[in-house]
C-alpha cells in the first residue's frame, strides 16, 4: 500500500469527492491534509508526510486562488520537489485556475463527475500512487493520440511535462502560454526523452 499527498483547498469538495471515488477500491491511500483555525499546519508534519508519499497530485481549483492557499500550496509543492516526488498537477476540465505551478511532471484535465470508476487515464495513475511508469508507455501504445509531450514556448517558463487534455490549454507552470495541441509531440520517443518516467 502507497500513500499520496494531496495537495488542494480544503473548500475544494468536489475534487476531493472525485479523487476519494478513484482511490476507494485500490491499496493506496490519498493523504488529505487539511486545517481550521488560528494556527497553521506544522512544516514537520508537512514535510514527512510528503516524505513518506509515493507522489504528490495537486487538485487544483478555484478556491486554491485564494493568496493563503497558494502559498502552502507553494510550500507542498517546494517539498515534493526536493524529496524528489513526482508531481501530477489535475485541472477540472470546466475551469481554468489562475495559480502557477513551478514545477511538475503531468497535467491533466478531470471530469468534473467521475462516470464510473475505469476512467483512463486516471485510474492508472491511482491504481499506481502515480508512478505508472510502463503502464503509461504502454497507455501510450494503446492511445498514441491521449498523451502527449509539452514544451512552454515561454522564454521564461520552458516548462516540460507530459499531458492529458482534450483541447487548448494554458501552462500550468506560467499560465501565461496556451499550449497548443498541434504543437505538441505525441510519439512515445518524445514522452521518454523528457525524463520523465522513463
Amino acid at each position: 500500500m502507497a500513500q499520496v499527498f494531496m495537495s488542494h483547498s480544503a473548500r475544494d469538495k468536489q475534487g476531493k469527492a472525485f479523487f476519494d471515488a478513484l482511490f476507494s477500491p485500490t491499496d493506496h491511500k490519498p493523504y488529505w491534509y487539511s486545517w481550521y483555525g488560528l494556527h497553521p499546519p506544522h512544516g514537520k508534519k508537512l514535510k514527512e508526510e510528503v516524505m513518506k508519499s509515493s507522489s504528490v497530485f495537486v487538485i487544483l481549483s478555484k478556491e486554491m486562488e485564494n493568496e493563503y492557499t497558494r502559498i502552502w500550496i507553494g510550500y507542498e509543492i517546494g517539498l515534493a520537489v526536493s524529496f524528489n516526488k513526482p508531481i501530477l498537477v489535475f485541472e477540472p476540465a470546466n475551469q481554468d485556475v489562475k495559480v502557477q505551478i513551478p514545477h511538475l511532471d503531468g497535467y491533466l484535465r478531470y471530469p468534473t463527475e467521475l462516470p464510473n470508476k475505469n476512467v483512463e487515464p486516471f485510474n492508472m495513475l491511482v491504481e499506481t500512487a502515480g508512478i505508472p511508469g510502463d503502464r503509461l508507455l504502454s497507455f501510450i501504445d494503446k492511445y498514441p493520440n491521449s498523451i502527449k509531450v509539452a514544451s512552454c514556448p515561454n522564454e521564461l517558463c520552458k516548462a516540460v511535462y507530459w499531458f492529458f487534455s482534450p483541447f487548448n490549454f494554458f501552462c500550468p507552470a506560467c499560465r501565461n502560454r496556451i499550449i497548443e495541441q498541434y504543437k505538441c509531440d505525441s510519439l512515445k520517443t518524445a514522452f521518454i526523452k523528457t525524463g520523465v518516467y522513463g
